[in-house]
């Protein structure tokens, strides 16, 4: 009888046998042998050598010989031996195993299931996800040699959760770098309790740093992370982020953090001009202070939803030694805001309370007293409503906003307890606004689009002070738009899914006059003469103002909805577009993209041209020529924004350009220079004059870099107008470095910050157990 007769006539014995046992255990799926020589006994058991293999369900073993029990299941395999299932890769020179049970005892071999690896002279598989280890390792590296791993007397470890290793030793590359009496390992994908890796830095202010964090994974929706930093020259820092989703429309998080500041209270930078602001210290003269941070969003019945935005520090110095707590870069205070909105097809409604914090003053810890509050601003917008067939569209604006502040009402330059009319300066109050509109849009011809409008609007403030405690204004605002619209489709336009481009010209012009106003004679809106009792200076603002913040020497003293602009303005601008027609790969419909746009405009103001007596300080009719331009392709963008101001004959601008991969890699450079116009000293109005400590010129450059084995973002800041050549005022460097196995980095970062030449670097070498994925740096702000 020849070898392969043999072979078919086993087989076919080994699938009788199976077909019998399964009809007695129909849930136990058939076990299928192959082998070049087969020794088999009555008993159900045979002696396998040569390609043995051994198929049951997914499972699948292979080795040099083997002796099989098929009615137990057991099998004992030398030579070469590996074991092959869904969940698991096994490797080793010899292997008991019980196919059944799927427990066994692994000899001089591995067991890799999923991105972990457990390796030993004997490695006892004794549950479906449970292993024991005698002298063995453990690490979650794809590559080999592993780029880390950890070696101990025992090893228990159960997949999906924790190994418990004895006398473990940290090998990096094969050197044993660490030794401990025990460690728990997480070897789990999900998120799981544990220690990060730690962190360590130095700074020019701050001495050397080292910073531990212990994440709390509390249940599925819940999680936290406590971080204890250590200054040389401050002391400790405690922070603690605590997160929350309770579903995917509803989450929200909580940071806060904590320091007694050695330094702060003895710094030289420190200085408080005022003595009835005492700094919280003891002997050391340590400084308690203090930073929070909390978001949600919630979405609640009825399509409301619940917006909270708050932010709040101690001192206003906390964003500048500590800027990766709270990122507020530059701006004059931080907003506290809790919002309640709900919005339907055709309505918006909401109710806001924004509380802001100062940093425009001196004393990094004085009182928040000056600062302005809106509690609360009540919103309501009926968005536009075609009256069917007619074409008509109406529109109206309902808003309501109560000013506060903990001190005084108003501001008086000589500090006087009493409001006086035409000096002291309304800083509280309340503003009801109503502003309804109505357009109808018509086209005349072909190509001519015409869109006439009018809008009222009524305006009522109550200030509970001054010998004139209410006021009000009302005014009709009438305008007609009129657009033309030429264009031409260039590309190939016989191939059905060809890239094709439609380049669009628009020419627009827009007349606005203010056929009726009245404004109370009330020294809200200006300074008022005794004998006539009207405003001494003009009603309507220029134009080029309208949209200029408020400063402390406007003449209105709330927000930008208090001017009264555009008295009788016609606007002239010129577009260009040009519209990508493009045919994604698989993709049925085309994609389209604007990818050049440019848009030129200026305004020119017939009421300060035709009453200069009555403006004499803004005869300047022509506003700004403003040209904005952007290019957005797929690998590179440009922006360049250019105003020139006729009366003052300079320009400020702005240009960025990126260049970038698909995978958004690039590089991007940002210019901008910029001045502001000088007010008259009597009337606060604009002149042709420009204020020469206002300019700015500033170039940044931003890149970002991310691959397989190494990611980095960095950017860099200079003014132009520092010294005799400029100065470097920022920079920022983060990067991570990922050697092979997706298991360890080196993670570095760098900042210097504005001015001053102060510098952190801090750096961290995190481990990832279990199904780890490295870190990844996040591009800088200028690659947005």
């Amino acid at each position: 009888m020849t070898s392969s007769e043999t072979r078919l006539i086993f087989l076919i014995g080994v699938l009788i046998l199976s077909v019998s046992l399964a009809q007695g255990q129909s849930q136990k799926p058939s076990t299928f042998v192959d082998a070049d020589q087969y020794t088999s006994k009555p008993d159900q058991t045979a002696q396998l050598s040569g390609h043995v293999k051994v198929i049951r369900d997914l499972d699948e073993i292979t080795c040099d010989s083997a002796f099989i029990n098929m009615a137990s299941g057991d099998i004992d395999a030398k030579g070469n031996v590996t074991y092959i299932s869904p969940q698991e890769f096994i490797r080793a020179e010899h292997l008991v195993f019980n196919i059944n049970t799927r427990k066994g005892i692994i000899y001089n071999g591995y067991i890799q299931t999923g991105q972990e690896t457990i390796e030993g002279k004997e490695v006892y598989k004794v549950g479906e996800n449970e292993y024991q280890a005698v002298n063995g390792s453990y690490t979650s590296c794809t590559n080999c040699p592993a780029g880390w791993k950890m070696t101990g007397s025992k090893i228990d470890a159960t997949v999906g959760s924790y190994a418990y290793v004895h006398n473990p030793i940290v090998h990096i590359y094969g050197i044993p770098m660490l030794w401990l009496p025990y460690m728990v390992i997480p070897i789990k994908s999900e998120r799981q309790s544990g220690f990060l890796a730690p962190s360590y830095g130095v700074g020019e202010r701050d001495g050397f740093t080292v910073s531990e964090s212990y994440f709390w994974a509390i249940d599925r929706s819940h999680d936290a992370t406590i971080n204890e930093t250590r200054y040389d020259t401050r002391g400790y820092k405690t922070g603690i982020e605590y997160r929350y989703v309770s579903d995917v429309n509803n989450w929200g998080s909580l940071n806060s953090f904590y320091i007694t500041d050695k330094l702060f209270g003895s710094d030289r930078v420190f200085v408080n001009p005022d003595s009835r602001y005492a700094l919280s210290r003891n002997n050391e003269r340590l400084v308690a202070r203090y930073a929070m941070k909390y978001k949600h969003y919630f979405e609640l019945p009825d399509n409301f939803t619940n917006n909270v935005d708050l932010k709040l520090v101690r001192d206003t110095s906390y964003l500048i030694d500590f800027p990766n707590d709270i990122v507020a870069p530059g701006d004059p205070s931080l907003e506290n805001r809790i919002s309640v909105a709900k919005n339907t097809e055709n309505s918006h409604i909401s109710a806001d309370v924004s509380v802001y914090q100062n940093f425009i003053k001196a004393d990094p810890i004085g009182d928040n007293s000056d600062a302005i509050h809106r509690v609360p601003e009540l919103r309501y917008s009926y968005l536009p409503l075609n009256w069917g067939p007619s074409g008509l569209l109406t529109h109206v604006d309902v808003d309501y906003v109560n000013f506060e502040r903990a001190g005084k009402a108003f501001d008086d330059p000589d500090k006087s307890p009493y409001f006086r009319d035409n000096i002291s300066q309304f800083r509280t109050g309340q503003r009801l606004r109503v502003n309804p509109e109505i357009s109808y849009p018509f086209r005349v011809g072909q190509y001519l689009d015409v869109i006439p409008s009018a809008q009222y609007e009524e305006t009522v403030y109550q200030f509970g002070y001054s010998q004139r405690p209410a006021a009000s204004r009302r005014y009709l605002r009438t305008s007609i738009q009129s657009k033309s619209r030429m264009s031409a489709i260039f590309g190939d336009l016989k191939t059905p899914r060809a890239n094709r481009y439609k380049h669009e010209f628009e020419p627009d012009i827009t007349y606005t006059f203010v056929p009726y106003y009245y404004q109370d004679p009330h020294p809200f809106f200006g300074p008022i003469d005794p004998k006539s009792q009207t405003l001494l200076r003009p009603v309507f603002l220029p134009h080029f103002t309208s949209d200029q913040p408020v400063t402390e020497f406007d003449i209105l003293q709330f927000d930008y909805r208090d001017r009264l602009v555009d008295r009788n303005l016609i606007t002239l601008g010129i577009s260009n577009k040009i519209i990508r027609k493009k045919y994604e790969e698989g993709s049925k419909e085309p994609a389209y993209s604007q990818i050049i746009s440019h848009r030129l405009t200026q305004s020119y103001d017939v009421w300060a041209d035709i009453e200069p007596l009555k403006a004499p300080a803004i005869n300047q009719p022509w506003s700004e020529i403003r040209s904005l331009f952007e290019v957005k392709l797929d690998n590179f963008n440009l922006v360049s924004d250019v105003k020139y101001y006729p009366y003052q004959n300079l320009a400020s601008n702005g240009e960025s350009i990126g260049i970038k991969n698909k995978d958004g890699n690039g590089i991007s450079a940002t210019y901008s220079q910029g001045f502001a116009i000088q007010t008259d000293p009597t009337t606060r109005l604009p002149t042709s004059q420009v204020n020469l400590s206002s300019q700015s010129e500033t170039l940044s450059f931003s890149l970002y870099y991310t691959s397989k084995y190494l990611d980095v973002a960095a950017n860099v800041n200079r003014d132009l107008l520092s010294g005799n050549n400029g100065q470097w005022t920022s920079s920022t460097f983060d990067g991570l470095i990922k050697p092979p196995g997706h298991c360890w980095g080196i993670n570095f970062y760098y900042a210097k910050q504005l001015g001053t030449g102060a510098y952190t670097y801090m750096f961290t070498i995190p481990i990832f157990f279990g199904e780890g994925k490295s870190l990844s740096v996040s591009p800088p702000m200028g690659m947005n």
